[in-house]
């Protein structure tokens, strides 16, 4: 259930992210990604996912620990019988380990999708070029919190350089007197 849920959180992020990086303009991009609100179901899916990653994260542990609690510690101990238990448990959490998976990636999607948004709305507000914008939000797509990284650079950087009183030539040389 886990795994269908983190599927469909990932089919719902990946157009939002397309219209913020391809069509920033766009009438439809503009109501979907202004609205706050929309982003509530998604807030909620954040919460059921990870709720579901602890759960399932607690249950993946308690079978890991009972058996490796069943293996010998003495290597002379140790055969092909001992290790069995351990095997037999591995495979079993196969699937879990799978469903974990793909809900660590859809709960970091709709947290990348968050600093997208963030993004977005705020290189619309400074009136960015569009292919600087969709630099940046295409970065946090892909590396997430090191795209906002760059975000928050270059947005310092650029208050930085405004910021900077500029002196005009005539007035850097020395009067002569």
């Amino acid at each position: 259930m886990l795994q269908l849920i983190a599927g469909l959180t990932l089919l719902l992020t990946i157009p939002i992210w397309g219209l913020m990086i391809l069509l920033p303009q766009h009438d439809l991009t503009k109501q979907i990604v202004k609205n706050d609100w929309a982003f509530v179901p998604m807030g909620l899916l954040f919460i059921f996912l990870a709720v579901g990653l602890v759960a399932l994260g607690a249950d993946l542990t308690g079978t890991l620990s009972s058996a490796l609690n069943g293996v010998p510690t003495d290597p002379a101990a140790i055969n092909a019988g001992a290790l069995s238990p351990l095997v037999s448990a591995l495979k079993s959490m196969q699937s879990g380990l799978s469903a974990l998976t793909w809900g660590v990636l859809a709960v970091s999607s709709i947290g990348d999708l968050a600093l997208g948004h963030l993004i977005y709305n705020e290189t619309q507000r400074l009136d960015t070029p569009i292919r600087t914008a969709g630099i940046l939000l295409l970065l946090t797509y892909l590396t997430g919190p090191l795209g906002m990284l760059v975000f928050v650079l270059w947005r310092y950087l650029g208050e930085f350089s405004q910021a900077a009183p500029v002196v005009p030539a005539e007035q850097t040389t020395t009067p002569a007197t």
